[in-house]
């Protein structure tokens, strides 16, 4: 959520909860996180889109692009997780360098 609510603020993605669209600032962002979006653009999922977390009740971000970017966070220990859940927890220094990320 804070990643999509992040994304939209930044101009990385443009658009609503009825269709996203990566602009330029976010195919540089994304880039820069080693994502190559690339062949997820071809892919049959859409690239990127909106998701409701109905936990939270808030937006986050989902599609090719939203699950490149969770399993980058995986890959890098960042986050993992929880046994037979859907939640995802941060670690420590996945959080403070997801942070620093953000703000790069």
């Amino acid at each position: 959520m804070q990643l999509y609510d992040h994304a939209q603020s930044s101009d990385w993605i443009s658009g609503n909860e009825h269709g996203l669209v990566l602009t330029d600032t976010g195919r540089a962002a994304f880039s820069e996180f080693n994502i190559d979006y690339k062949p997820l653009e071809g892919a049959r999922r859409p690239l990127c889109r909106v998701c409701l977390d109905w936990s939270m009740r808030r937006h986050h971000l989902a599609g090719g692009l939203g699950k490149a970017i969770l399993q980058a966070m995986y890959t890098r220990g960042w986050a993992h997780r929880l046994p037979e859940s859907h939640v995802v927890r941060f670690t420590p220094q996945g959080e403070q360098a997801f942070q620093s990320w953000l703000k790069t």
